[in-house]
């Protein structure tokens, strides 16, 4: 909140000491630079005194110095994380990232509280700013590590008492793709790791995305969904989300394309109604069912994936043959991989399982799962 915003929430005719202290404590905290963490701790821990001396003595403005407190208590929980990242010693990297990375997430709790919140904005940049530094000092296995502890973060969300059924088993056959995965830190993706390497695939996924925990778990489920279909189909290092012996089935390839598109259209169609969802949780939700839509065709990622060198020119020419069967072939690359990450956003933004959108969505994911291992 800023101070500006509190003061227009506290004004009266006459201000007691007690409200104008906390709005002088809340200037002193803006004063501050966002990426001076243990300046900016201490201005917190101040501001949080002056708050609830006010909270003890008064029964005027409750709400507003109320609110002002949740946004504070999650500065100051992010802040502590920094600090204590900047604190630890060399050769404790992984617990520095993670301390980083919890911290990162009470911000973006903080942006998601009040999405014009620019103070939230800025805590979250000086976070990545100083998670990414240390990323670059980290070595392969402690990017695997920092990368792998969500693995615990889904078996929690798996494990949870108002979990889904279809949530928890999807969620728990991913986690088990955890021992042929070597995880790094990086924009999201997953390729075949080049042999002679031990674990099959390779998956990187970023550690400070805008939305924090929420965004970055959606992004891990979505990249292990790649891995686990890669085990079901085989179908190339492209890890094409059908059987391949479809692929020079254009009838077969056609319906398959049509029930995708169509999907999406009943999810597009069923966000516009939801009443449930935040404005920022709507948008998030929105760019990935665009994603879907806006994917590259099969025979543009055969090419890419050619001139990289990760498959021969006969399966280039194969592949490039899915475009001239079907015009919306991107659904065979991405689609499985966005339901489940949509899946895992509203489980952790506990939409009930009865809303049509949440409803629908489990539907699909469970019709996926089905056809990927059951054929």
């Amino acid at each position: 909140m800023t101070t500006e915003a509190f003061a227009a929430r506290t004004k009266g005719l006459s201000r007691s000491d007690e409200i104008v202290a906390v709005e002088n404590a809340l200037r002193a905290y803006y004063a501050v630079d966002a990426a001076q963490f243990a300046a900016r701790l201490a201005v917190t821990n101040s501001l949080l005194t002056k708050i609830d001396t006010y909270l003890a003595g008064s029964t005027t403005h409750q709400a507003a110095v109320n609110d002002l407190r949740i946004d504070v208590v999650l500065a100051r929980n992010a802040y502590t994380g920094a600090v204590a990242a900047a604190g630890r010693a060399a050769g404790a990297e992984v617990a520095a990232i993670g301390d980083l990375v919890e911290a990162h997430d009470k911000a973006a709790q903080m942006g998601m509280r009040d999405e014009d919140d620019n103070d939230a904005a800025r805590i979250k940049t000086a976070i990545t700013a100083e998670g990414n530094q240390l990323v670059g000092r980290m070595t392969g296995a402690q990017k695997d590590e920092a990368v792998r502890a969500d693995v615990l973060a889904l078996s929690v969300i798996a494990s949870e008492p108002g979990t889904h059924v279809t949530t928890r088993i999807i969620l728990e056959q991913l986690v088990n793709r955890a021992d042929i995965t070597i995880f790094d830190v990086f924009t999201p993706g997953t390729t075949l790791t080049p042999p002679p390497a031990a674990r099959k695939y390779t998956l990187k996924n970023a550690l400070f995305p805008p939305m924090g925990k929420q965004e970055r778990l959606g992004a891990f489920v979505h990249e292990l969904t790649h891995v686990d279909a890669g085990e079901a189909y085989g179908n190339t290092a492209l890890l094409l989300l059908c059987s391949p012996g479809l692929l020079g089935n254009g009838p077969k390839l056609k319906e398959l394309a049509a029930c995708r598109v169509a999907a999406i259209a009943d999810l597009r169609a069923l966000l516009t109604a939801d009443k449930q969802l935040t404005a920022a949780q709507r948008s998030l939700f929105a760019s990935k069912l665009q994603y879907v839509q806006e994917q590259a065709t099969v025979g543009v990622y055969a090419e890419r994936y050619y001139s990289f060198g990760k498959i021969d020119a006969a399966t280039r020419d194969r592949l490039v043959g899915v475009d001239a069967l079907i015009a919306n072939s991107g659904v065979l690359v991405e689609f499985d991989t966005v339901i489940n990450q949509l899946l895992v956003y509203l489980q952790m933004w506990k939409i009930s399982t009865t809303t049509p959108l949440h409803a629908r969505v489990l539907a699909i994911a469970e019709q996926q799962q089905q056809q990927r291992w059951q054929g």
